[in-house]
């Protein structure tokens, strides 16, 4: 039983590593459009990370190529996209990759030291709008309103607070998400992941 429990662990855990995402900050080198997206793209590495067996140095180039754009949608969905890893272009060298590994676009990644810094205040703030929205009706959209009064600074309150509460509702949520836009010199992450 004890070599059955620990055959599992042992599976249990290569299986879990094998589809650990690993976060790469990017800038980006030419500009990316989902409405007319290019078959490649380049970026260079931002901060040192580690792919794997590759290690990514700040100033390297991945060379990846664009395998799915996912169109805008209902719910306030962005645009996104993903890429398969080609190479890495160093100053000395370029390495094909020959493993599969796919990226998924994300403007930003919270680090463990960004997700301590959290507002708690705001983040309960939020969590008891929705908890009003489902049970208490009308306390969530009084907090949304008195927000966007307030936040206007002065401006026509009454229209302020009516388009926060609409913003903050379920309702906004039936608009349609926007293209995502990448120019020269933007700063986002690619989130790979290993495929076997």
């Amino acid at each position: 039983m004890k070599k059955l429990l620990l055959s599992l662990a042992v599976l249990f855990l290569s299986t879990t590593l094998s589809y650990a995402a690993e976060n790469v900050k990017v800038l980006a080198l030419e500009a990316f459009d989902t409405t007319n997206p290019s078959r490649t793209i380049e970026v260079k590495v931002a901060a040192d990370a580690e792919l794997g067996r590759y290690a990514l140095y700040e100033n390297n180039i991945l060379r990846c190529e664009v395998i799915n754009v996912v169109p805008p949608s209902r719910g306030k969905r962005n645009a996104t996209f993903n890429v398969k890893l080609l190479s890495i272009i160093t100053e000395d060298s370029s390495a094909q990759i020959d493993e599969n590994w796919i990226g998924e676009y994300s403007k930003t990644v919270l680090s463990k030291e960004e997700l301590k810094n959290i507002d708690k205040g705001d983040l309960a703030l939020s969590a008891t709008k929705s908890v009003g929205n489902l049970f208490v009706k009308g306390f969530g959209q009084g907090i949304s309103f008195a927000e966007g009064v307030v936040e206007n600074g002065g401006k026509k309150p009454i229209r302020s607070g009516i388009k926060k509460v609409y913003k903050d509702s379920p309702l906004s949520y039936v608009e349609k998400g926007q293209e995502l836009k990448i120019n020269t010199g933007d700063i986002f992450y690619f989130v790979f992941k290993k495929n076997k």
